[in-house]
């Protein structure tokens, strides 16, 4: 049997951390309790180095713990991939999307830009990600909604990513109301990622969970989709959220 025969097939995703840097120190990421290793963005050399090894590649996500528009290279680097018929993603706290970085994904040809907001309003955005930037992040998505109808593109899509915790759950159908007010049309909710030890971080802790939160988050959850529905939202769920 020929090298050839027994190498495994390559894939076609791609998950690439094109910084490890962030402007956050959200209480539900691993950063919350230190960075430990040096900060570093790619650069394009290096993405093209990575995906010209990947032949059959189809969909990369440009993100990791980090904040992908950080990295001043990632306008190259999706440009890169485009002219490969690549589809582009990345997640985004959405802090840094003013009008240059929205233009700039729009010339790019980025397919998906997913915004991680865990509250709807400013009171509870603090109090997850620490920081006070809830009414900035929705003023950036209201311009770049209307950007992209001025430029007649739907493209990246948009969509916000709310990660659930006891803490924050209730806030979950005003961010159903909030979606549609500023005119993006699907939101996810994600699962709380904990360690089952005690080493937790931040919320990032079992007793945190929505699988620990009995019927009053699965009331939530329903009253969301309900409401989701009767808004034009399509709401779905990532991973195992109760």
């Amino acid at each position: 049997m020929s090298v050839e025969d027994q190498s495994l097939p390559l894939p076609k995703n791609l998950y690439i951390e094109t910084t490890n840097r962030c402007n956050l120190r959200c209480k539900g990421c691993i950063l919350y309790r230190g960075t430990r290793k040096p900060e570093r963005d790619i650069s394009l050399d290096e993405l093209i180095m990575i995906t010209d090894q990947l032949p059959r590649l189809e969909r990369a996500a440009l993100h990791g713990v980090g904040e992908p528009l950080l990295n001043q290279n990632l306008p190259g680097m999706i440009r890169h991939l485009k002219k490969r018929d690549v589809f582009v993603l990345f997640n985004s706290n959405g802090i840094l999307l003013d009008e240059k970085w929205q233009n700039a994904l729009i010339d790019t040809g980025l397919d998906e830009l997913r915004i991680s907001l865990d509250a709807a309003s400013p009171e509870g955005y603090e109090n997850i990600r620490n920081q006070i930037a809830f009414s900035r992040i929705v003023k950036n998505l209201r311009i770049f909604v209307e950007l992209q109808k001025k430029r007649k593109t739907a493209r990246p899509k948009l969509s916000i990513w709310f990660l659930g915790t006891k803490d924050n759950i209730e806030e979950l159908p005003n961010v159903m109301r909030l979606s549609a007010d500023i005119g993006i049309k699907e939101v996810y909710l994600q699962r709380l990622v904990y360690y089952l030890d005690d080493n937790g971080y931040g919320v990032a802790r079992r007793q945190k969970s929505l699988q620990n939160s009995g019927d009053s988050a699965l009331v939530l959850i329903q009253k969301s989709q309900e409401l989701a529905n009767r808004l034009g939202i399509q709401f779905n769920a990532s991973g195992l959220c109760n």
